[in-house]
């Protein structure tokens, strides 16, 4: 018996979420240093790279948070 599906993180750097999302990098990163874009909607730092949570970034688009 299969368990249920469990959300497992994808997490991209901001040049894949800019080119799934078809926009500039230099747009998510104006989120990130406006504070738009935060942990509490999928950004993860790892040293000095960003990482994103693919599906919270598209759950705050869809909400109106980023915009």
């Amino acid at each position: 018996m299969e368990s249920p599906s469990i959300h497992e993180p994808v997490f991209l750097t901001t040049e894949q979420c800019a080119a799934r999302l078809q926009m500039s990098r230099w747009t998510i990163y104006h989120w990130i240093s406006g504070g738009k874009l935060d942990t509490t909607k999928g950004l993860r730092r790892l040293g000095r790279r960003r990482l994103i949570d693919w599906e919270a970034l598209k759950a705050a688009i869809e909400r109106g948070d980023l915009g």
